[in-house]
């Protein structure tokens, strides 16, 4: 508990928007999530339920980010976690809806996923709308950026032990470029016109 206390305090301090709820998360206990909503930590998960349907965490934040209105939606791997009080549903059930929200409502939208590479891309596939996509599957390690159809694919580190910087130039309609430029920290992106 004094873990997952500390590093939800450091995410606030650097000033997280969004934090997508990992399985592992999951075992720090209702209690634990229910006192960190209410002081408006940004989780984000759009399938984890509890046994009767009913969502536990925001599915996503809408961000006004300047001009643009950036969607952040999470997805929460199913692991070895059990719980017979916490459902972990599968992205085909839930992501749909969702995404039926944040396109109508957004310009960007940002996938915090701790899926496996498979899900991911199948999600990638499935889903063009979607702009980018974070993982964080902690066997892969840093994952320096790629693009997966029209969908920008990245991960640092894990365990928050490593911090990235993602640098897009961002252009309403554009696809991305085919030339992705990594430098020791920082990920620059741009669109083709």
């Amino acid at each position: 508990m004094l873990t997952a206390e500390t590093i939800q305090t450091a995410y606030k301090k650097m000033g997280y928007d969004a934090v997508a709820v990992s399985n592992n998360d999951l075992t720090a206990g209702e209690d634990f999530f229910k006192n960190s909503m209410k002081n408006n930590f940004p989780w984000v998960s759009a399938n984890v339920f509890s046994t009767s349907g009913k969502l536990l965490f925001n599915p996503f934040i809408i961000k006004q980010i300047g001009d643009i209105k950036v969607g952040v939606i999470g997805l929460t791997g199913s692991g070895k976690y059990k719980n017979d009080e916490i459902v972990i549903g599968g992205w085909q059930d839930s992501l749909p809806l969702q995404m039926e929200n944040l396109i109508s409502q957004t310009d960007m939208i940002i996938l915090l996923s701790n899926l496996t590479s498979d899900q991911n891309n199948a999600i990638a596939k499935v889903f063009p709308e979607l702009d980018v996509i974070v993982t964080a599957h902690k066997k892969q390690g840093n994952v320096p950026p790629f693009v997966l159809g029209d969908t920008l694919v990245t991960q640092t580190q894990g365990r928050g032990k490593y911090i990235g910087r993602l640098s897009m130039h961002y252009q309403p309609g554009k696809k991305w470029s085919d030339t992705v430029h990594e430098t020791l920290s920082v990920s620059n992106l741009s669109l083709i016109h």
